[in-house]
This record gives C-alpha cells, structure tokens and sequence, in this order.
C-alpha cells in the first residue's frame, strides 16, 4: 500500500530522469556500463491467458507471467572500452551458465530524489549489435545495443521518499532563514512583539 504522504496531485515523470546500476560486476565495468548508458527500456509484463470453452460460454484465466527482454543503447567509445566489457559479461556467462547479474533501474524527481526503484534480478545478455559503418553518417555517433533477458523483478515505490524530500526542502529553508526560521543578516529588536 502507498504511503499516505504520497496521496497527493502525482505530478509528470520526465523520461530523462533516472540513473541505472550494474549490481554483481565489478565495480569499474558498473561505472562505465552506467555512464555510457544512453536509453534503456522500462520492462513489459505479459500474462499468459488460458480459455475454457463450455457450452454456452467462454471463460479465461490468467496463468504465469513471461517478463520480455528489455533494448539498452549504449555510446559507443573511442577505444572500444565498452563495447570490451559487453562482450566479457557476455562470454563469461556463455562459458559460466550461472554467472548472472542485477539491474536496478532508479526513477528520479526532478530534484534529483529516487522516487521509484525497478529492479532485474538474474540478468543475463541475450545479443549485441553495433551502429554499422557508413562514411555517409560521420557525424552521428556510434551506439552499442544489447538485449538483456532478465528472470524476476522487483518494482516499488521508495516508502521514504517523503523524508527524503522534507530534509531537502529543510536544507533549502534553512540556508535561506537561518536556523531559528529568520532571515539571515536580519535584526530583530529584543522587544519586539513583546508587551508588559
């Protein structure tokens, strides 16, 4: 159940507000995995559906879910490097059936808070294609584009977002009024508002 301090106005997500994480690799393949990401795609749940026919009527039922594979774009970098380290995570797990890894997807307001959280449990690369060579398109830049199959998932809203929110606001308060909720640099006289 939502948290009550969510029952507000819900206002719009800007697609361009959210940063996504490599979890079970190495630090340095997260990193750079995470900076050239470009475009990543939000998940699709299917529910396969069943029928029963009976004389007069149809009737139909959910049965398991089929979580379909997600399309992440990466930039493509000068040396290679990234590119590189796809093709290690690939093969590592071709040659290790049961090295897979977590993608954690992070929704973000436009403060920069992580408002919601998706993430991919048992990751694993289903193929990988490059931006062709064309001397025509010089100017435009080369991207990586990798499928990823992924086993479960988890998709919640951040219960604590609201205090992440009142604390940001506080800090932004209290630079402006000072500590005691007045103006800094301001003088207050000692009777003021003060009757005998």
């Amino acid at each position: 159940m939502l948290p009550a301090s969510l029952n507000q106005n819900l206002a719009s997500r800007r697609g361009d507000k959210f940063y996504v994480k490599f979890l079970g690799v190495d630090n340095n393949t997260s990193n750079i995995l995470g900076r050239q990401l470009r475009e990543i795609e939000m998940p699709i749940i299917s529910f396969n559906i069943i029928e029963e026919r009976h004389k007069t009527s149809i009737n139909k039922h959910q049965t398991n879910l089929t979580f379909e594979e997600i399309n992440v774009q990466f930039d493509e970098d000068v040396n290679g490097i990234t590119l590189k380290l796809i093709y290690d995570l690939a093969f590592k797990q071709a040659s290790q059936n049961h090295d897979l890894f977590i993608i954690k997807i992070e929704l973000l307001d436009h403060n920069g808070l992580t408002v919601r959280e998706i993430t991919l449990r048992d990751v694993f690369i289903q193929n990988v294609s490059v931006s062709q060579l064309n001397n025509q398109t010089s100017s435009e830049k080369s991207l990586i584009s990798v499928s990823f199959v992924y086993c479960n998932i988890d998709h919640g809203v951040v219960t604590n977002y609201s205090d992440e929110k009142n604390a940001y606001f506080d800090s932004i308060r209290s630079a402006i009024l000072g500590v005691d909720g007045i103006p800094s640099g301001s003088q207050v006289p000692t009777d003021a508002g003060v009757t005998t």
